[in-house]
């Protein structure tokens, strides 16, 4: 009875959402099908960059950095500001699934897949 108690536990119903810590996104992540990649810092900083644009990582200027948290157990908001793109912009991604090596996020123009690259 422990296990199937357990297991009922584990499954979302539909329409609910999963609980993601910010330890289970810290590291870079590369979206699917792209040259697009996310760094997320355990203390809560990152950048985003793109090869196919010239840009080679985090550091090269042209990268965008950003303040991230999770909000409501699956909400990955990312504040974006500085001088590239002028005011401050959120951006707020549901993450429908997690595990060490993917992640899967919808966002407004669709859903994506990420994969680690390295923590």
């Amino acid at each position: 009875m422990t296990v199937c108690a357990l297991l009922a536990a584990g499954c979302n119903r539909e329409g609910e959402g999963i609980t993601v810590s910010e330890g289970q996104v810290y590291g870079v992540w590369q979206k699917e099908g792209t040259q697009e990649y996310w760094s997320y810092r355990e203390d809560g900083t990152g950048h985003t960059w793109d090869r196919a644009d010239g840009i080679d990582n985090e550091t090269d200027s042209g990268s965008v950095a950003y303040n991230w948290s999770i909000n409501n157990g699956d909400q990955l908001r990312h504040r974006f500001s500085g001088t590239n793109i002028g005011d401050m912009v959120v951006r707020t991604y549901t993450i429908t699934s997690i595990s060490a090596t993917q992640m899967e996020r919808e966002e407004e123009i669709g859903t994506y897949r990420l994969r680690k690259i390295n923590d």
